[in-house]
């Protein structure tokens, strides 16, 4: 569920036999739920900051059979980037008999937009309690990963689409040796892209074009992808691809993308070698796929506090000792390799690189940002300065700065 997680969670309490005058009610109920951000259900809330990572419904319940499905299901009320009482997740156990008590969370790793929710916590079907809460106040955390482009749908937020990363193949949808540079005579190139929000109507429109001579458009939409589901996932990874039965000519292959006729994305590959016979291209339709890792913006700073930029800027006076360079990232798992190479004009001057085992330490998360810095023992020279974060060896997002 991306970045967005609900759970659930039941306890059990021993009851005690006894008997009683007058009918025992038999009705299944929820005799309470207490909404907050601590686990130990201490302190009841009912707004949360933005930056709340995961909130909880405690709950307790009477009079439920043993083996009954409690469900709790969190709906977007007004919040922004959702429809109006949209259901963002849900979560599902069984419970009843001497398990009397459940606890319910939404975890974010990414900030709750601010808003009204309400969690609806139904017993066998039937709903059996509401609980509300609203989320207030202005984010401290970098802004969203992948930056908005094309129209904004008057039903949803803006679709978005990620970084292209090309490749020389795919299995089960995902790349295969992904690769910035392809040889003479290659006869198939494979481009990869997320994407975020795009309504099932949306078109999605691939445009290849060789040395700036147009060879082939493509398009599609997630209701032809996803012909056999009702409602297409809101983020994954689509892939196009481009043949060339008698191999391709050296040159530079360019890809654009466009949402509905508005340009959302592009990238480049290079095509090296001596002239080969012409291409003749051949298309290959998208197929869906789990999200790919995703990069940016780039932010640039004068220094870091708590792992957060502090005077930001793209422009630097000369002698400055240190530039950090903050992203974000969406996807990333333990085995992923980022990293950043700077340039002072066309000259390398530091690689840098981490693992992404040794950043989670054994707790992975769906989102977040790094951080990379470079130092200047005697004072950066003025110039202009550029920074290229690479996913497992491939190019994914650059940025520049000055220093003037």
């Amino acid at each position: 569920m991306n970045a967005r997680t609900a759970a659930a969670l039941v306890m059990a309490v021993t009851l005690g036999a006894g008997c009683g005058g007058g009918a025992a009610r038999t009705t299944p109920r929820v005799t309470a739920a207490v909404v907050t951000d601590d686990r130990q259900g201490k302190t009841e809330k009912t707004v949360f900051s933005p930056d709340t990572r995961t909130i909880y419904v405690l709950t307790n319940i009477a009079d439920v059979p043993a083996g009954t499905t409690m469900k709790a299901v969190w709906i977007a009320e007004t919040a922004k980037g959702y429809q109006p009482n949209e259901t963002m997740d849900e979560a599902s156990l069984a419970v009843g008999g001497n398990l009397t008590s459940a606890v319910f969370n939404y975890t974010r790793n990414d900030p709750w937009p601010n808003g009204s929710y309400r969690v609806e916590l139904y017993l066998a079907d039937a709903l059996a309690h509401t609980a509300r809460f609203r989320v207030e106040g202005v984010s401290t955390r970098p802004e969203a990963l992948i930056p908005s482009v094309g129209p904004v749908p008057a039903s949803g937020p803006p679709a978005r689409l990620g970084a292209i990363l090309f490749a020389r193949g795919q299995s089960d949808n995902d790349p295969v040796d992904p690769t910035t540079q392809f040889d003479e005579g290659v006869r198939a190139v494979y481009a990869f892209f997320n994407f975020a929000d795009l309504q099932a109507g949306d078109t999605v429109t691939a445009v290849w074009s060789k040395d700036g001579a147009q060879l082939l458009e493509q398009k599609t939409s997630l209701a032809e992808i996803f012909s056999g589901r009702e409602t297409p996932p809101r983020r994954g990874h689509l892939w196009f691809s481009i043949t060339f039965p008698d191999g391709a000519r050296a040159g530079t292959l360019s890809l654009q993308l466009s949402i509905n006729g508005a340009p959302a994305q592009s990238g480049s590959v290079v095509i090296g070698g001596p002239a080969a016979p012409a291409a003749t291209p051949d298309a290959g339709m998208p197929t869906p796929g789990g999200a790919l890792p995703s990069f940016g913006p780039i932010i640039f700073a004068r220094g870091e506090s708590n792992t957060q930029p502090v005077g930001r800027s793209d422009r630097f006076e000369p002698g400055i000792k240190a530039v950090y360079a903050f992203v974000n990232f969406q996807g990333l798992r333990p085995e992923h390799v980022v990293s950043a190479s700077w340039y002072r004009g066309n000259e390398k001057v530091l690689d840098q690189e981490v693992k992404m085992a040794d950043i989670f330490r054994g707790s992975p998360r769906e989102r977040g940002h790094l951080w990379f810095s470079i130092t200047f023992d005697e004072g950066a020279p003025a110039g202009s300065y550029r920074l290229v974060i690479l996913f497992n060896g491939a190019p994914a997002i650059d940025g520049s700065f000055t220093v003037q």
